[in-house]
């Protein structure tokens, strides 16, 4: 079970530790779209951050560096970046939209004080094991048959303990 349906070229994402925006230009290019300064600027402020951000966050970061950059633009930019696989949307519980950097399946936490989102990595089998003790695996058991699965954790991250 995953969050999301496999991405377009999940085998040739980079791990966290390479260049995310090298890799999203390249791709780009590979794939016929231009490399403007705005797709580039949102590609390597997702690198830099590697953190889930919100389109009105994505602009407000980059409007000193790109001054014309509209929030229509960045919302046009994110909309291809994920149809394309290059970032996932995920919906908060609060409703708010962030998009992720991070598109190999997994889940998340939201942090009570701040409100921060976390990635949370969890075994496949694991999940598999929860689905099938929920008694929802088959359809002729409920009247609900589980295709795949997102799980929030809440709880409180490092920041806000310490503070």
């Amino acid at each position: 079970m995953s969050e999301m349906a496999s991405p377009k070229h999940l085998e040739s994402v980079p791990s966290r530790e390479e260049n995310f925006a090298e890799h999203g230009i390249e791709w780009l290019r590979e794939h016929g779209y231009k490399v403007t300064s705005q797709r580039r600027a949102i590609l390597e402020l997702f690198g830099r951050l590697g953190e889930h951000l919100k389109p009105g966050q994505i602009h407000t970061r980059l409007e000193s560096k790109l001054p014309s950059l509209s929030l229509a633009t960045v919302y046009n930019t994110l909309e291809l970046f994920e149809e394309e696989g290059l970032v996932n949307r995920v919906t908060a519980q609060d409703g708010e939209t962030y998009f992720d950097p991070n598109i190999q399946p997994h889940h998340h936490a939201v942090c009570n004080q701040c409100g921060g989102l976390f990635d949370i990595d969890i075994e496949g089998d694991q999940l598999d094991q929860l689905a099938e003790a929920s008694g929802t695996t088959e359809r002729e058991e409920t009247d609900f048959a589980i295709t795949g699965a997102t799980i929030w954790f809440r709880g409180v991250c490092e920041s806000c303990d310490d503070g």
